[in-house]
């Protein structure tokens, strides 16, 4: 049950930031939910600086490689895509609202 459609999810708000990392990689694969594989590219590594204000003079910076990558993918184009995959499986989605009242 979705309150929203597919078309409402891609077009709305920003849900969240997506970093997935490998095992939940894996996890994705594994059910054939990885759409994304060849599309978004593959974070290997990230690097992080912290400033002091105003000037911004760096205070601290640190990095680090990422075993199995990370990669990223907005969360409206996931649910959206899920959704749609989840009927084209055989699944039935009912798009109304779930709240108490319902």
């Amino acid at each position: 049950m979705s309150a929203r459609t597919p078309d409402r999810i891609r077009s709305g708000h920003v849900m969240s930031t997506q970093a997935m990392f490998g095992p939940a990689l894996r996890l994705e694969r594994e059910a054939r939910l990885d759409a994304w594989e060849d599309r978004a590219p593959r974070v290997t590594g990230m690097a992080f600086t912290l400033a002091t204000p105003p000037a911004g003079t760096p205070a601290l910076a640190f990095g680090a490689r990422l075993e199995g990558g990370q990669q990223s993918v907005d969360q409206r184009v996931k649910t959206a895509h899920w959704l749609e995959l989840y009927e084209d499986r055989g699944g039935h989605v009912e798009y109304r609202d779930a709240g108490p009242e319902a």
